[in-house]
């Protein structure tokens, strides 16, 4: 083989080789392409949620209302409390991360609501023991500590009335942060075992928390005119509550049977869905958090003060 002859097909065997290359990296490109365009978006899954809600008849009366002589919130008022409730469960994932922000965010966030309510009226939550062990939700036999986001955040928002009582209305966000946290550390291993979050995570929880207790409940007659005024706090967050709300609306609205079934089912669609598990663990803890909400207030009764 001459000088030319071997230079030849040494470039030709370079060339060859970057096209196999450049081939190589276009198949994985592709592939990469596909993959992410097989995530289907949130508004997507909303979507898929409504009309499988569609073939449930609206109820006469909705699921919360009550006609006897024992004080109770409005319907309208605890669907407000429980997308309030949602919003700080996001609040608390997005700052001091996972479940154990959402416990601490939705229990701050739920109570707050609870006693801006009481307070317009001049009534306290009655004094009696809620059954919230239901609020343990699980498609599996074996529950997980991330089962349990709202049965601990329950739990907190107990604690914390029962601690302050309507005078919460004063206390401010970081100290009621301060006192979740060192709740659910003494009575969850789970959450000890998660929990990791700075001074930082905190003030920033803090303030998210602050604005949205800015949202007030009376600000907007209408459910999904206050759920606009929630989802202007955080743009990032909008399309969860759309899901959530959608779920909220139909569990109270809608002959959906039990309402536990009915939860239990939601959270296998989203399982089962094509959706990017990010968004499937942030939407399913929003609708175990509303769940937990609607248990919650199901139960409360409210008295005159000083009653």
């Amino acid at each position: 083989m001459n000088k030319k002859t071997f230079l030849f097909a040494s470039a030709l065997a370079m060339s060859l080789t970057l096209a196999s290359c450049s081939q190589e990296t276009d198949v994985v490109q592709e592939k990469e392409r596909k993959t992410v365009q097989q995530y289907a978006s949130v508004d997507e899954l909303t979507k898929r949620l409504k009309e499988y809600d569609s073939k449930f008849a609206l109820r006469k009366t909705p699921l919360l209302s009550s006609k006897d002589k024992k004080g109770r919130l409005t319907w309208v008022q605890w669907l407000k409390v429980g997308i309030a409730d949602v919003k700080g469960g996001l609040s608390g994932t997005a700052t001091i991360g996972g479940c154990v922000g959402a416990i601490v965010g939705a229990a701050i966030a739920s109570i707050e609501k609870y006693v801006e309510i009481l307070d317009a009226n001049r009534k306290e939550k009655d004094k009696k023991e809620l059954v919230i062990s239901t609020t343990i939700l699980s498609n599996s036999s074996v529950h997980t500590f991330n089962d349990s986001i709202g049965y601990y955040h329950n739990m907190s928002e107990e604690f914390l009335y029962d601690a302050y009582k309507n005078n919460l209305k004063d206390v401010k966000p970081d100290r009621l942060i301060f006192l979740a946290d060192r709740y659910m550390r003494h009575n969850s291993a789970g959450y000890k075992e998660q929990v990791n979050a700075t001074a930082q995570q905190k003030e920033e929880l803090s303030n998210k928390l602050y604005n949205l207790n800015a949202v007030k409940i009376s600000d907007a007659e209408d459910f999904f005119a206050y759920l606009n005024k929630v989802k202007l706090l955080d743009k990032s967050d909008s399309e969860y509550l759309d899901f959530a709300s959608e779920y909220l609306y139909t569990c109270v609205c809608s002959n959906v049977g039990d309402v536990r079934d009915y939860t239990l089912d939601v959270l296998q669609q989203i399982d089962g869905s094509n959706a990017s598990d990010n968004d499937k663990d942030k939407l399913s803890q929003c609708i175990i958090i509303a769940y937990s909400s609607l248990v919650y207030s199901a139960q409360m009764e409210y008295i005159d003060i000083n009653q």
